[in-house]
């Protein structure tokens, strides 16, 4: 036997008899648990080499285009459509399950993971999300999706112009840009990007030699203003954002499940390790008249740590505000904004004592980010398992951790882990 396995595909709902012209799923395959158990790694009491083998991405979004949306899309560039592992689909947002297409354009190359509404001729689409509030209620990161889809809360998640979002990718794209997706207007039926990106950025990890793991994520890219004709783009500001970081070690591969609700891995609640706020915004990369700058900034926040000898998972969770203070778009100037305090919104300034109340350049909440590394050491990848689901029955089979297939059919968990799965039939399969 090898001494570092994988983890088989288990077929976990393969049993079944005929009823009624029907596959059903017999009682016995349903209350009988399936084990696994993953043979040993060598422990490894400081981290020296480590690789970045699964990176899991959720967050919370709320519709600030002004317009309808029916849809929602998520371009990664650098990687392929079979690196996207896993996603959240249905039940967890409105619009199910979404497509993994691969693209290319010009150099750029990499996939699309798509939701979408279906259009029907004289009735519309079938589903919407609303114009979301101008400062909502912050969601942890997660909690979006329990305004419905399904009950009682059906109303309010119509209402609430927010929604959850989650993928899972082997290896790290090089770049993500998120959008919502709107009508066309001059093509009914045709959906297309709305004007701008979602202001949740993604973040990029790494990891070095020393074991050290980092987030980092972009500032928003500059954009011209109004206000300052005649400057070139890449000599403005971009736009700028405060922003909130948690942070999270586990001894367990993290999972995409236990990004989406309260988990004791990834806790979303005043126990969690809380950093101080950074304020994010892009720097020039040329000059006034258009010549790039000798010494490109980097124009990213990175959060860095060393992972415990036993880790096998770094969290992120990162809220994201707007702000609301001044910038410099006199004449002459270049966007740059001008906080009274560029390391705490609670401060009426860098030099004074923390204030009661935020202060004038904390705006509304925009959304959550939550991202996770799962870190493979000595070259070793963490043991994956797969369930496939076998005949016509509907129903759930999950470990009550981060399989929920569903749409969660996968994970990596740490040598020696027992997973359980149970198969849930649903009513009348």
């Amino acid at each position: 036997m090898s001494r570092f396995p994988t983890i088989p595909r288990i077929p976990a709902m393969a049993a079944r008899s005929r009823t009624s012209g029907k596959r059903r799923w017999r009682e016995s395959a349903l209350s009988a648990a399936v084990m696994c158990a993953v043979i040993g790694l060598p422990a490894a009491a400081v981290p020296q080499q480590a690789s970045i083998i699964g990176q899991l991405s959720n967050f919370d979004t709320f519709n600030d285009t002004g317009v309808d949306a029916h849809g929602f899309e998520i371009e990664l560039e650098g990687v392929h459509s079979a690196d996207v592992q896993y996603f959240f689909g249905a039940p967890y947002n409105r619009y199910g399950t979404p497509t993994v297409t691969d693209f290319t354009d010009g150099a750029r190359w990499g996939a699309r993971v798509r939701w979408a509404a279906v259009f029907v001729q004289g009735s519309g689409y079938s589903a919407t999300t609303v114009p979301g509030p101008a400062n909502p209620t912050p969601t942890d990161g997660h909690s979006c999706y329990l305004y419905g889809p399904a009950g009682a809360t059906q109303a309010q998640y119509d209402a609430s112009g927010c929604e959850h979002f989650g993928i899972g990718t082997w290896g790290t794209p090089t770049n993500t840009a998120y959008h919502w997706l709107i009508d066309d207007g001059s093509a009914p039926g045709t959906l297309v990007w709305s004007g701008t990106s979602v202001s949740v950025p993604a973040p990029t990890w790494s990891v070095s030699n020393n074991g050290a793991v980092a987030a980092a994520l972009p500032a928003l890219p500059p954009a011209p203003v109004a206000a300052l004709p005649g400057v070139p783009a890449c000599a403005l500001w971009g736009d700028a954002l405060w922003m909130k970081i948690y942070k999270t070690e586990s001894h367990q591969p993290a999972k995409l499940g236990a990004l989406l609700t309260d988990s004791k891995d990834v806790p979303q609640e005043a126990a969690e390790v809380e950093t101080e706020w950074k304020f994010l915004q892009g720097r020039p990369t040329c000059d006034d008249t258009g010549k790039p700058l000798a010494q490109q900034p980097g124009n990213e926040v990175v959060n860095e740590a060393v992972a415990g000898g036993s880790a096998e998972s770094v969290t992120r969770r990162y809220e994201f505000y707007r702000y609301t203070g001044t910038y410099d778009d006199t004449d002459g100037g270049n966007h740059e904004a001008l906080p009274l305090c560029d390391s705490n919104p609670y401060k009426a300034s860098c030099g004074s004592p923390a204030q009661a109340k935020p202060n004038a350049d904390l705006g509304g909440y925009i959304g959550a980010q939550m991202a996770a590394a799962n870190i493979g050491r000595f070259g070793v990848q963490a043991p994956a398992l797969s369930v496939v689901k076998d005949g016509d029955g509907s129903g759930l089979v999950a470990d009550g951790g981060g399989i929920s297939c569903g749409d969660l059919c996968g994970g990596n968990y740490a040598a020696g882990t027992k997973v359980v799965l149970t198969a849930t039939p649903d009513a009348g399969s």
